[in-house]
């Protein structure tokens, strides 16, 4: 086996999900049977780990996808761990606080003092 070198989970994440995946069969399978997946020029542009442009390798398939599992379990972490310390804030925030934030908050436009525009309800069958 030669020396092996480190791989950079998030970016083979990326190059994963803006691989083309489609639904595809050989040309000698019956019109019926169906496969999904990357055609293997998009495969091999996107990582080319050989020189066959023709056949993607089970073994570097298991490995991109595998890469992929870890970054999104990191991912998912990071997350998981980012939701824990806004809710522990959001409990240690005073309500009156909380309540101000919120007003304060601005809209699209920047804009944090404005009042609120007003709805109309139209009913169903009905006309305004």
């Amino acid at each position: 086996m030669a020396a092996a070198g480190a791989v950079s989970g998030y970016a083979v994440l990326e190059t994963v999900a803006a691989l083309p995946v489609s639904s595809w069969r050989y040309l000698w399978e019956p019109e019926e049977v169906r496969h999904i997946g990357p055609m293997a020029q998009d495969w091999h542009a996107a990582f080319g780990f050989n020189q066959d442009d023709t056949t993607i390798n089970p073994v570097d398939a298991n490995g991109v996808l595998l890469v992929c599992v870890q970054a999104l379990t990191r991912r998912v972490e990071e997350l998981t761990a980012e939701v824990s310390r806004l809710r522990a804030e959001s409990v240690n925030e005073p309500e009156a606080a909380r309540q101000g934030s919120r007003a304060r908050v601005p809209d699209e436009s920047g804009q944090t003092d404005h009042a609120m525009a007003p709805v109309t309800v139209v009913r169903v069958g009905e006309s305004r």
